[in-house]
């Protein structure tokens, strides 16, 4: 044993070093080795002696396995770390979001010559690339990756170490005290049999040891059967908890709802046994209205990767975004030709659909686990931060989608942005107060700001351009006050907007937010002016 075991502390050195240096796969591998020397070495003693019984034995084991233990972990974080480096690389190969310079060569030709073999002025069209995992690719280094492990980049390693701090201990089980408690009567039975002469006095304490195990099993067994039976009370009250507050009577549920009161159930069981869930709504009580609270509470929450809902958020995450790469790389071939792509088996209203269903259902646990989280204000607190977590790692995945689908009319925008760069504001009909106002090319800036931004904030830009071109002053001598524009020019003015911005892509970005965005964002200004931008786009999409 003291020779194999050598070696794994050999192979697990190497694999702490190279850990060390970022070499996740070589340490990957190591890690491996050394669970696999571990196994075999105990395997080999095993079938030599059996079971070990004497105190050198038992030791030795119990370090071997606490060594693999540790290995196990350092290989659950290294998974965690791609995991993390994986969003990182598509939001990267995902970025074609600034708008090229005119010397920059197009990857889609989509600019007619002029009669007289002018040239118009170039607007870039970038194709949508499909996502991919690249094995040949070197992993992406990241000082804060082995932080992160599991949870999600955009929640800050500062909040789980904030939550590791106020965990609470485990409590052993009975079985589990039981058998600590045996291992300490061995150990002093063992002492006393060392230092006794007597043979028939050493035989007696063997036998009064085997009746001191026997009789604590029994005992043990009997609690951890008390033990089982008042956990399995504890989860039938929390269960019917859960039903109540979901207003569930138990039959005839969707298999919607029976998920949400399964996990609602996990949830309260994971905040019985913890101390820092009880802290939060103490911490609330005082300020139920203020939204940093709320969001440091949320983001307390999610940056926990044992809370029973931060591990659905990434479950649903983790496989809704593999399901969006396979399909996409199973029809990658399509992209040449938009219509077959448009009629196959890809639905983004599918994946769309989900998200807006996993959000919701996020949304109600966060209200029935804190009362205050159910106000207005401190539900968009946690959409926000439900965005961060979970929308934007996949916003990458589902606008591919969309532009896939979208792609021959982000091409035609392209051609029109390309034969209209030139074209003036009085000559796209735009209103002749804002023709020469400043507002437009503030507007037009923001608009570019718009493929960097989080789902949410892209919506907020929209509006906030849309009440910067529909709401301007006019100053008179008599007049002072500031006059609404009619709907009938907030399309030209918001068409002449999109040409100057130069970026088609923003097509299928507000297409894909008008399926992805809770409905409540559809609603009031957010939905008008979200529709406005869209019927720019189809006006400019069936331009000749």
């Amino acid at each position: 044993m003291c020779d194999r075991f050598g070696l794994v502390l050999e192979l697990v050195s190497q694999a702490l070093g190279q850990d060390d240096r970022n070499e996740y796969e070589k340490a990957y591998e190591n890690y491996l080795k050394s669970l696999d020397a571990i196994a075999a070495s105990l395997l080999k003693d095993y079938d030599s002696h059996g079971i070990p019984e004497t105190p050198v034995p038992v030791n030795n084991a119990k370090k071997v396995i606490s060594v693999a233990r540790q290995c196990l972990d350092r290989v659950e974080k290294i998974l965690g770390t791609s995991l993390n480096q994986f969003y990182a690389e598509q939001e990267r190969c995902n970025e074609t979001y600034s708008c090229p310079s005119p010397t920059v060569e197009l990857e889609t030709s989509c600019m007619p010559e002029l009669p007289g073999g002018t040239g118009l002025p170039s607007v870039a069209f970038v194709a949508p690339r499909i996502l991919s995992r690249q094995s040949h690719q070197q992993p992406y280094s990241d000082t804060s990756s082995d932080a992160a492990l599991l949870s999600n980049p955009m929640v800050t390693s500062r909040t789980c170490g904030t939550l590791g701090k106020t965990k609470a201990t485990r409590v052993l089980s009975p079985m589990e005290q039981m058998e600590q408690e045996n291992a300490a009567v061995c150990r002093r039975y063992h002492a006393l049999i060392q230092r006794t002469v007597d043979p028939m006095a050493k035989q007696n304490l063997r036998l009064e040891l085997q009746r001191r195990l026997t009789d604590n099993l029994m005992a043990g067994r009997k609690k951890q059967a008390e033990y089982l039976r008042d956990l399995q009370e504890q989860e039938k009250k929390i269960a019917e908890m859960a039903a109540r507050k979901l207003q569930g009577s138990g039959e005839c549920i969707t298999p919607e709802e029976k998920r949400q009161q399964e996990l609602f159930a996990r949830i309260l069981q994971y905040e019985n046994n913890r101390e820092w869930p009880p802290a939060l709504q103490d911490l609330l009580k005082p300020h139920p209205k203020d939204s940093k609270v709320a969001r440091h509470i949320v983001m307390q929450i999610l940056g926990d990767s044992k809370h029973p809902l931060s591990q659905w958020l990434a479950k649903e995450r983790v496989a809704l975004q593999r399901e969006i790469v396979m399909a996409l790389e199973s029809r990658s071939h399509m992209v040449a030709a938009p219509k077959e792509f448009s009629s196959s088996g890809i639905q983004r209203s599918v994946a769309c659909a989900h998200v807006e269903s996993v959000l919701r259902t996020a949304l109600l646990l966060l209200g029935l686990t804190l009362e205050p989280l159910k106000d207005p204000a401190a539900q968009e607190v946690c959409y926000s931060v439900l965005e961060d977590h979970f929308t934007w790692p996949l916003w990458p995945h589902l606008l591919a989608i969309v532009r896939l689908e979208n792609l021959s009319g982000e091409q035609r925008v392209a051609t029109t942005m390309s034969q209209l760069a030139s074209v003036s504001a009085e000559e796209m009909h735009v209103s002749p107060s804002l023709q020469e106002s400043p507002a437009l090319r503030e507007a037009v800036g923001m608009l570019r700001t718009v493929p960097r931004l989080g789902p949410s904030h892209k919506l907020r830009v929209l509006v906030h351009v849309t009440r910067l071109v529909c709401t301007e002053a006019i100053s008179s001598e008599d007049d002072h006050h500031r006059k609404l524009m009619g709907a009938d020019d907030l399309i030209p003015a918001l068409s002449y907007i999109l040409v100057q911005s130069k970026i088609p892509q923003l097509y299928s970005e507000y297409l894909a937010l008008e399926q992805v965005l809770d409905s409540r964002y559809m609603l009031g200004e957010e939905g008008y002016c979200l529709a406005s931008v869209l019927m720019a786009f189809k006006y400019l999409e069936s331009l000749p």
